[in-house]
């Protein structure tokens, strides 16, 4: 996935008064052939960009979907 800034520009705005940054990683792991989803917010509690927030697409999507990670209900 390519990062929507670079690295070197982050580090120059991190201090931004109207910069957010939102961190949404999930992880997908494979046992036995079968794919395995769980939140990112443990790995980002446990390191993460300096006044980051963590956004949990769990929480936010709609698991009755056909695909359940995608945008809730009513939104484009």
């Amino acid at each position: 996935m390519e990062p929507l800034v670079s690295v070197d520009w982050l580090a120059a705005h991190l201090r931004d008064r109207d910069l957010r940054v939102l961190d949404a990683t999930i992880q997908v792991t494979k046992f036995l052939f079968v794919p395995l989803v769980r939140s990112g917010r443990r790995d980002w509690a446990r390191g993460h960009i300096p006044s980051s927030a963590f956004a949990d697409l769990f929480s936010l999507s709609d698991r009755q979907a056909r695909c359940p990670r995608g945008s809730p209900r009513g939104t484009p």
